[in-house]
Protein backbone atom coordinates (compact mmCIF):
# COMPACT_ATOMS: atom_id res chain seq x y z
CA UNK A 1 0.00 0.00 0.00
CA UNK A 2 1.21 3.21 -1.10
CA UNK A 3 0.65 6.41 0.94
CA UNK A 4 0.30 9.56 -1.47
CA UNK A 5 2.87 12.17 -0.81
CA UNK A 6 3.09 15.63 -1.06
CA UNK A 7 3.35 16.90 -4.43
CA UNK A 8 3.61 20.75 -6.35
CA UNK A 9 0.18 20.39 -6.91
CA UNK A 10 -0.49 20.49 -3.41
CA UNK A 11 1.31 22.94 -2.87
CA UNK A 12 -0.53 25.07 -5.52
CA UNK A 13 -3.77 24.11 -3.99
CA UNK A 14 -2.45 25.63 -0.74
CA UNK A 15 -1.18 28.89 -2.00
CA UNK A 16 -4.57 29.02 -3.40
CA UNK A 17 -6.91 28.69 -0.49
CA UNK A 18 -4.34 31.36 1.26
CA UNK A 19 -4.82 33.46 -1.38
CA UNK A 20 -8.64 32.78 -1.37
CA UNK A 21 -8.51 33.61 2.53
CA UNK A 22 -6.66 37.26 2.36
CA UNK A 23 -8.93 38.08 -0.85
CA UNK A 24 -12.23 37.03 2.12
CA UNK A 25 -10.18 39.12 4.56
CA UNK A 26 -9.89 42.16 1.84
CA UNK A 27 -13.48 42.03 1.01
CA UNK A 28 -14.37 42.31 5.11
CA UNK A 29 -13.11 45.46 5.23
CA UNK A 30 -14.48 48.89 4.21
CA UNK A 31 -12.61 50.39 0.81
CA UNK A 32 -15.20 51.74 -1.37
CA UNK A 33 -12.25 51.90 -3.49
CA UNK A 34 -11.67 47.79 -3.84
CA UNK A 35 -12.22 46.26 -7.01
CA UNK A 36 -12.80 42.99 -5.10
CA UNK A 37 -16.39 41.58 -5.55
CA UNK A 38 -18.17 38.62 -3.92
CA UNK A 39 -18.07 37.08 -7.41
CA UNK A 40 -14.11 37.44 -8.06
CA UNK A 41 -13.75 35.58 -4.40
CA UNK A 42 -16.54 32.72 -5.36
CA UNK A 43 -14.73 32.30 -8.54
CA UNK A 44 -11.80 32.04 -6.94
CA UNK A 45 -12.89 29.55 -4.36
CA UNK A 46 -14.76 27.24 -7.27
CA UNK A 47 -10.93 27.19 -8.98
CA UNK A 48 -9.29 26.42 -5.16
CA UNK A 49 -11.87 23.89 -4.59
CA UNK A 50 -11.65 22.36 -7.99
CA UNK A 51 -7.94 22.15 -7.86
CA UNK A 52 -8.12 20.34 -4.24
CA UNK A 53 -10.41 18.14 -5.66
CA UNK A 54 -8.62 17.14 -8.44
CA UNK A 55 -5.04 16.87 -6.21
CA UNK A 56 -7.60 14.07 -3.90
CA UNK A 57 -7.91 12.09 -6.94
CA UNK A 58 -4.64 12.17 -8.39
CA UNK A 59 -3.81 10.90 -4.38
CA UNK A 60 -6.34 8.14 -4.48
CA UNK A 61 -5.07 7.05 -8.15
CA UNK A 62 -1.73 6.07 -6.36
CA UNK A 63 -3.27 4.07 -3.76
CA UNK A 64 -2.64 0.21 -4.76
CA UNK A 65 -5.46 -2.23 -4.54
CA UNK A 66 -5.98 -5.73 -4.48
CA UNK A 67 -8.87 -7.20 -6.33
CA UNK A 68 -9.44 -10.29 -3.79
CA UNK A 69 -10.32 -7.37 -1.19
CA UNK A 70 -12.74 -5.46 -3.91
CA UNK A 71 -14.46 -9.00 -4.55
CA UNK A 72 -14.90 -9.44 -0.99
CA UNK A 73 -15.72 -5.59 -0.37
CA UNK A 74 -18.89 -6.49 -3.14
CA UNK A 75 -19.92 -9.76 -2.04
CA UNK A 76 -20.06 -8.82 1.64
CA UNK A 77 -21.83 -5.23 1.02
CA UNK A 78 -24.32 -3.72 -1.52
CA UNK A 79 -21.69 -1.98 -3.51
CA UNK A 80 -20.32 -1.84 -7.32
CA UNK A 81 -16.75 -2.87 -7.68
CA UNK A 82 -16.01 0.87 -8.94
CA UNK A 83 -17.95 1.77 -5.26
CA UNK A 84 -15.90 -0.96 -3.70
CA UNK A 85 -12.55 0.04 -5.05
CA UNK A 86 -13.31 3.49 -4.31
CA UNK A 87 -13.69 2.86 -0.66
CA UNK A 88 -10.64 0.84 -0.33
CA UNK A 89 -8.27 3.75 -2.12
CA UNK A 90 -10.06 6.28 0.35
CA UNK A 91 -8.79 3.59 3.36
CA UNK A 92 -5.48 3.17 1.39
CA UNK A 93 -5.46 0.17 0.61
CA UNK A 94 -6.44 -1.40 4.15
CA UNK A 95 -9.76 -4.00 3.81
CA UNK A 96 -9.98 -4.36 7.47
CA UNK A 97 -10.46 -0.58 7.70
CA UNK A 98 -12.70 -0.29 4.54
CA UNK A 99 -15.11 -2.90 6.17
CA UNK A 100 -14.84 -1.11 9.25
CA UNK A 101 -15.70 2.18 8.18
CA UNK A 102 -18.48 0.40 5.76
CA UNK A 103 -20.02 -0.86 8.83
CA UNK A 104 -20.16 2.33 11.31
Amino acid sequence: METPSATPASATVLREQNDLTKLQQHSHTDHSDDTVTQQDIDRFAASAASGAVAERERQLATVTVDKAHVQLIVSEFDLTAAEAERRLRENRGDCVATMHALIH
